[in-house]
């Protein structure tokens, strides 16, 4: 099992490392508004050893420069830790926000009310709303596809902390976009949008969770690199 912790010997070191499965104990602690899917527990390890060929530094993977990443030619195993997991997450995000899409098309399409006998595909508002969010999920997508062939291309997935500060707030910024949208469609779905049966009120937990994780930070990620364009000392470590 992967996993991570700060070990702190005068100091704080976060570190990555491997463990047999069979030493551990997953803790059935996941219930949350949204991402229920990922399963992300809590894990228990007791009295366990850990060989020190079974760990790694994170700041060392942040970097790309992890002895394990080292040994192997392809890239893919060579590119730092935060634009590798972005290339992971933003994909899922802008893929969420393009189903949200589609079925607030079909929920507008469809949706009359109860008590009016109104049809919402006939309101304006209805219709501007949609009109957004198409837009929304077209641009968010425009966004990705560089990102993701931006990354593809680094020779040796080399990438200097002014590069990786960029492409962080680049995935931020994608992710702030889709959590904007898919809230501005949340806003006319009704109540019925949110019964459990509707993939929107999935759609919708979904990303506004994702969209708090830390690699994700919108400010921290728009302050580091405001920083560094101004030639002031950097405190962010998750780039």
């Amino acid at each position: 099992m992967f996993m991570g912790v700060v070990i702190d010997d005068g100091a704080p070191a976060p570190t990555l490392f491997m463990i047999p499965r069979e030493e551990t104990e997953v803790l059935d602690t996941w219930y949350i508004a949204g991402m229920r899917g990922t399963g992300s527990n809590d894990v228990r390890v007791e009295q366990v050893f850990v060989p020190e060929y079974r760990a790694a530094s994170f700041l060392d993977a942040l970097t790309g420069t992890a002895e394990g990443q080292q040994l192997h030619p392809n890239t893919m195993y060579q590119l730092p830790f935060v634009p590798f997991t972005m290339c992971e997450v933003v994909p899922v995000v802008v893929g969420a926000l393009r189903g949200a899409t589609e079925a607030f098309t079909v929920r507008t399409a469809e949706r009359q009310g109860a008590l009016s006998l109104e049809k919402a595909a006939g309101k304006q508002a209805a219709q501007i709303r949609l009109g957004r969010a198409i837009a929304s999920a077209d641009a968010a997508e425009t966004l990705l596809q560089p990102y993701i062939d931006r990354i593809l291309a680094r020779p040796q997935g080399h990438l200097d902390p002014a590069e990786r500060a960029e492409m962080k707030l680049k995935g931020s910024f994608s992710t702030s976009l889709c959590r904007d949208a898919v809230n501005d469609i949340a806003r006319d779905i009704g109540g019925d949008g949110f019964r459990d049966h509707s993939p929107l009120q999935r759609f919708f937990r979904d990303i506004n969770v994702v969209a708090v994780h830390a690699f994700l930070d919108l400010d921290t990620a728009s302050e580091t690199l405001g920083r560094m364009a101004l030639q002031l000392p950097v405190e962010d470590r998750l780039i």
